[in-house]
């Protein structure tokens, strides 16, 4: 089995990876699809106990990069969150066993409009 991967009941969730942790807890506060840049600023912050007004450009735009080609994919394809590449937009969408598991008390399902 992959290390970034940690099964619970039977189903395999990518979140051992500490930024994918920390993803996930910033963007399940926000109840409506959020940009790209706005997650990372809110990971970043998150990650270094900093407030979003610490948090610089260069350090915004490096967590993006991350999120976007490494961390996102991965969520996105285990159901967690759907993303539009396009406008940026990202959503969690995570339900029942993964809401448990990463920190969500139960909830709808969201959905980007876009998709």
């Amino acid at each position: 089995m992959n290390s970034e991967w940690t099964s619970t009941r039977g189903r395999q969730i990518p979140v051992s990876n500490a930024r994918r942790r920390a993803a996930l807890r910033c963007l399940e506060r926000f109840m409506y699809p959020v940009e790209l840049r706005t997650l990372a600023t809110h990971t970043v912050a998150a990650r270094n106990d900093l407030s979003i007004d610490a948090v610089e450009a260069d350090a915004t735009e490096r967590m993006a990069i991350r999120l976007h080609h490494l961390d996102i994919p991965v969520l996105s394809t285990a159901g967690l969150l759907a993303y539009d590449a396009e406008s940026r937009l990202v959503v969690y969408t995570a339900t029942n066993v993964t809401d448990q598991y990463a920190g969500r008390s139960g909830s709808e399902s969201r959905q980007l409009s876009t998709l």
